[in-house]
């Protein structure tokens, strides 16, 4: 523990540096000093429960100041202030130890009777637990004060990390829906971008278009530098666009790189990215690494722009179509706090694929200008490009367009367009003239989203297509994700509130039995949060690949007869659970975790939708190397055309919950990735009635 008057040596520092829990902190949107009433009144059930004058929640940030994101009993002015530096914080060796500090009389205590937290705020005694990340990182305290010295009894720590918890679960649950409504905001721009450059029309609108939807969903100022493919015997022209929040900082960036262009020692990230052909990233920017030489010899000009633009963190990434750099996005921000996260520099290669695929279909749309029936310069994209002639026949059907509509060359050419593509005549007048439209067609791989745009040659008409089926889907999923994690968040934040509120009022007595259930409630309801939370980032590390599993040899038998005990001792409605006799002798290859997680989902399904009170059969049947373990239930059943759906993240069969049966969607997705990683298989089959969830493991032989 570091005593003393306040001093903090830099290897204390170090620690509460440390990236994994800074990440957390960060994550949690708690550095902001806003006020979150829901911590503020945890805060005020922690002193009030142990009888203390004062009540916190503490988060240490890489700022050395001390934040409190819930605070109760504070005099002012440090309650509005809700910040304090390291030097006055007793808080921080919880961080730092990891530990637990109980202190019950500091004046006494020669430790710490020096502290500034004594000597300035006089703390007399002082009671404090970590508060913990899902990962078990500490982010903070929860801590209690009074300003005389006291004795913490050991129900009164108890107490505390009891209420850290829901602490703990409060904060998870708040940085959750941040980082849903942050996917959300991203996804949505890379949807409206990708809408909006089906709808432009040449370069200066391509880069103006992308600059405009960046700020500020995405930083909070960018210059676009592009360089469009030169037509045969002309010069490449340079076009910049600048995208800012306001007029005055457009006008500052205009300045700003006018000077820089000029300075013969300036090194542009965007200049270097482009003959680079690589991204930059610079997450902490100085004037040293923008000027060689002797920063003293900048432009005074120029160095004040730096400062007031806010040149700090530049992600700058190459536009590069058919392996050719045609220019670079510079994406920027003022604050190194909010240097931009590893999915963040995702979405900005995404946006510069974008653009740069964009000006490659625009600079192929001007060649079909010139030479409509140029297959040869078609044929090299992956866009679709189909030309009629006047009499509304194609003459011109390239390979993207083959692959996306699943028709060759050979079956479409001379046919009339409706037979092939209907609605696109139609949807003409919307699409020629650069206007633009997104389309749904069916192709014999199912429906797609296209992006269309055309023009007249003559009496020809020629349109591009441009696939955003994947790109749709994806702000669909992102969307459901945000609906269903936040509709199953909505029950325990409540049943906490309510409890919390209710403890929290003077005007009734509540008995020491309401008191206790109330708190009891708290807990389980923090535990079902936490639950969920370790659901959703389960299904993200299995979605990325994140995710490992061991590869040894496990017994069902004892397995699954922990889990049949385990619902043999919930309420006799939920029905039985009937285990074979072949089970005895069966080992498979795996991982015990897992194949527990697996079979409790598909044993809690099977309860979840069958009748109150009816039995679930497992069967067991051998097939040479391999064992299908069958989960069956006499339940209402999965539709035929549901069978491969329902293995998809947040995929419900009854997603307006008509039935009463709630779920995030995640259970039979975590189980089919799970299984997929230990070799294994899972696939639905008919009951009569009801279901059968066949799994497929291998044996160990």
């Amino acid at each position: 523990m570091v005593v003393g008057d306040g001093t903090w040596p830099a290897e204390e520092v170090a620690r509460t540096s440390d990236p994994a829990r800074l990440s957390a902190v960060r994550r949690a949107g708690l550095l902001d000093g806003s006020t979150t009433p829901a911590l503020d009144r945890l805060a005020a059930l922690a002193g009030r429960v142990v009888g203390a004058r004062v009540g916190l929640v503490t988060i240490i940030g890489d700022d050395e100041q001390l934040h409190w994101a819930g605070q109760a009993g504070l005099p002012a002015p440090l309650d509005d202030a809700r910040t304090t530096s390291f030097s006055r914080s007793l808080c921080r060796y919880v961080v730092v130890d990891d530990a637990a500090l109980v202190l019950e009389d500091t004046r006494a205590d020669p430790r710490v009777r020096d502290h500034l937290a004594v000597t300035e705020l006089g703390v007399a005694a002082y009671a404090g637990v970590p508060v913990r990340a899902p990962d078990g990182e500490a982010l903070g305290t929860l801590c209690v004060l009074d300003t005389e010295p006291r004795t913490w009894s050991p129900e009164d720590l108890q107490t505390l990390e009891d209420i850290s918890v829901a602490v703990a679960a409060e904060i998870e649950a708040r940085a959750l829906l941040l980082e849903r409504e942050r996917d959300q905001a991203k996804l949505s721009t890379l949807a409206d971008i990708g809408d909006a450059l089906a709808r432009a029309t040449g370069h200066e609108q391509l880069a103006s278009t992308v600059a405009d939807q960046l700020v500020p969903r995405i930083c909070d100022w960018c210059i676009v530098e592009l360089e469009p493919f030169a037509s045969s015997g002309r010069a490449r022209r340079v076009v910049v666009a600048i995208g800012a929040a306001d007029d005055t900082m457009r006008s500052a960036v205009v300045r700003l790189r006018e000077l820089a262009r000029a300075a013969p020692q300036w090194r542009s990230p965007t200049l270097d990215a482009t003959r680079a052909k690589q991204s930059i990233y610079l997450p902490d920017t100085r004037l040293e690494d923008l000027f060689d030489g002797d920063v003293a010899t900048m432009p005074e000009e120029l160095a004040a722009l730096v400062e007031q633009t806010g040149l700090r963190v530049i992600s700058a990434v190459p536009l590069v179509a058919d392996d050719v750099t045609i220019g670079a996005i510079s994406f920027i921000r003022g604050d190194v706090a909010r240097g931009f996260s590893e999915d963040e520099l995702e979405i900005h290669a995404e946006v510069a694929r974008q653009l740069a695929l964009a000006v490659n279909v625009a600079r192929l749309g001007e060649e079909v200008a010139r030479r409509a029936r140029a297959a040869q310069a078609l044929d090299r994209i992956g866009d679709g490009v189909v030309l009629l002639d006047g009499d509304m026949g194609i003459a011109l059907w390239n390979p993207g367009a083959a692959r996306m509509l699943g028709l060759s060359a050979d079956e479409v050419l001379g046919r009339h367009v409706d037979e092939v593509f209907p609605g696109l005549v139609p949807a003409m007048d919307t699409s020629i003239g650069g206007a633009g439209l997104i389309m749904q067609v069916r192709t014999p791989d199912g429906p797609r989203w296209l992006a269309v745009t055309g023009d007249r040659i003559g009496a020809d008409s020629v349109f591009a297509l441009r696939d955003i089926t994947q790109e749709r889907e994806l702000e669909r999923t992102r969307i459901d994700m945000v609906a269903t994690v936040s509709h199953q968040l909505r029950t325990p934040v409540t049943s906490v509130l309510a409890a919390a509120i209710t403890l929290q009022r003077d005007d009734i007595e509540l008995g020491e039995d309401v008191r206790a259930g109330l708190l009891d409630m708290i807990v389980q309801q923090g535990r079902r949060l936490e639950e969920l939370c370790d659901d959703v980032l389960l299904a993200y590390r299995l979605g990325n690949g994140a995710h490992t599993v061991a590869s040894v040899p496990v017994e069902l038998a004892p397995l699954l007869g922990e889990l049949a005990d385990s619902m043999a001792g919930r309420d006799a409605a939920d029905g039985s659970i009937v285990l074979p006799s072949e089970l005895a002798d069966v080992r498979v290859v795996g991982d015990a975790h897992s194949l527990r997680q697996v079979f409790s989902n598909l044993i809690e399904n099977a309860v979840k939708y069958s009748p109150e009170g009816s039995e679930v059969q497992l069967e067991v049947e051998r097939l040479g190397d391999r064992v299908e373990v069958a989960v069956v239930d006499s339940g209402i059943g999965i539709p035929i055309d549901q069978h491969d759906a329902v293995f998809e993240r947040f995929h419900r069969l009854d997603p307006d919950m008509a039935r009463g049966v709630g779920g995030t969607g995640l259970g039979l997705f975590v189980v089919r990735e799970l299984l997929g990683l230990m070799d294994g298989t899972v696939r639905v089959e008919p009951g009569d009635p009801g279901t059968r969830m066949v799994v497929t493991l291998p044996l160990d032989v």
